[in-house]
């Protein structure tokens, strides 16, 4: 397979790197970054997609950033083509990211040779950890990657496409079928734990509203000071509440409140789960990205497309471009920043936050040996916060 890369800049652009690099192939798979989001501009892209490749198909997520070739962007319209020979793509849109959604993909969508599953969902009006748990019931081999649509912070309004539409709710997926397709996923959290565990008394799905029994914004004030809920959720939002999962760290972000009090997040809990505090370092978030760039290093790879946390976005910033650079060696890349990742665990698929997670896919078995940066050191934290009150 090959990947190819376009940033939308004029309609003579697309069309000219279409005619130079797409045009005569067969089984295309666009992926549309949409950091621009004013959709009028987004529907011409479409509408030139449309006329010049019918056959092609064509998903798509707005976003909190691009990732394309190693380097971050933003309020782009960025293409990312895969052109495969020996693998079937087939797309669908569902106008709800549920349970049953889940089940109905798991049971109707997958044939005996798909591979893996990319999937989008517009994220303020759905429920993508319900869909994942649905899939999961029925079939919870077959990697799930993607993640939740942005929209540069705003959270007001997020979309997903599915081949020249755009929807402001539901889920687009991608099915890639194949006998001899290698995939391989990976992902990096190196957001450190601090303090002791806590236990979630009270919680409803993706809403706190107790832990160890105390309302959890006294818990923020307790933990983190009183003015830790101005300018909510942005002041919290650096302190994700990590909890293990099917032998992953999960970490959890806060999105808003409610009017009961309860804090909302990008993701579930339950009564019960073990939950710690965590910040981040980028001494370790970035030395460790050898890590990840190692694990992806040995297997087949011909293209790796990476789906980024935005709160990684938000406090890493362009450093970030030395992660996403170390993939870059194994591989052309693509991706975005997403309020959620897909990722596929030890025995299902889970939402994460604030991670980079990695799809790696190639149709040769032939393991390229690269030489690789060594790895760079820095010494400050991000966050000079100490819970000491424990």
């Amino acid at each position: 397979m090959q990947l190819y890369n376009h940033r939308f800049k004029s309609r003579e652009d697309l069309e000219q790197f279409i005619d130079k690099y797409i045009y005569q192939a067969k089984s295309v798979l666009i992926q549309l970054f949409c950091g621009d989001l004013n959709t009028q501009n987004v529907q011409h892209v479409l509408g030139i997609l449309k006329e010049k490749l019918p056959n092609a198909k064509v998903i798509g997520s707005s976003t909190t950033g691009e990732i394309i070739e190693g380097h971050i962007y933003e309020d782009t319209i960025s293409l990312s083509f895969s052109i495969f020979k020996k693998t079937d793509i087939r797309i669908a849109y569902y106008p709800r990211a549920d349970y049953e959604t889940g089940k109905n993909i798991a049971n109707n969508f997958l044939v005996s040779n798909t591979k893996a599953i990319i999937a989008f969902s517009e994220t303020l009006k759905q429920d993508s950890e319900l869909f994942l748990e649905g899939f999961c019931s029925i079939n919870n081999i077959i990697p799930i990657a993607g993640g939740n649509a942005g929209d540069n912070y705003r959270f007001k309004e997020t979309f997903v496409i599915f081949e020249d539409k755009i929807s402001f709710e539901g889920l687009v997926v991608c099915a890639l079928d194949s006998d001899v397709l290698n995939v391989h996923t990976n992902y990096s959290l190196e957001w450190n734990t601090i303090g002791s565990d806590m236990t979630i008394t009270k919680a409803d799905a993706n809403t706190i509203y107790e832990i160890d029994y105390m309302p959890v914004e006294e818990v923020y004030r307790y933990y983190l000071g009183d003015e830790i809920t101005d300018n909510f959720p942005s002041s919290v939002i650096e302190f994700p509440l990590v909890k293990v999962e099917d032998g992953v760290q999960v970490a959890r972000s806060v999105v808003t409140k409610n009017e009961k009090g309860g804090y909302i997040y990008a993701g579930h809990f339950k009564n019960g789960d073990k939950v710690k505090f965590a910040i981040g370092n980028i001494e370790s978030i970035l030395s460790k990205s050898n890590n990840l760039q190692n694990n992806i290093a040995k297997n087949p790879t011909e293209a790796t497309f990476i789906y980024s946390c935005s709160v990684r976005k938000m406090f890493i910033g362009e450093q970030l471009n030395y992660e996403f650079g170390l993939i870059e060696q194994m591989a052309p890349t693509a991706g975005f920043f997403t309020y959620g990742e897909f990722y596929h665990g030890k025995t299902k698929n889970q939402l994460l936050n604030i991670t980079t997670t990695t799809l790696s896919l190639s149709e040769s078995n032939k393991v390229k040996l690269k030489k690789m940066l060594p790895p760079k050191k820095y010494n400050r934290t991000m966050l000079t916060v100490f819970f000491d009150k424990n």
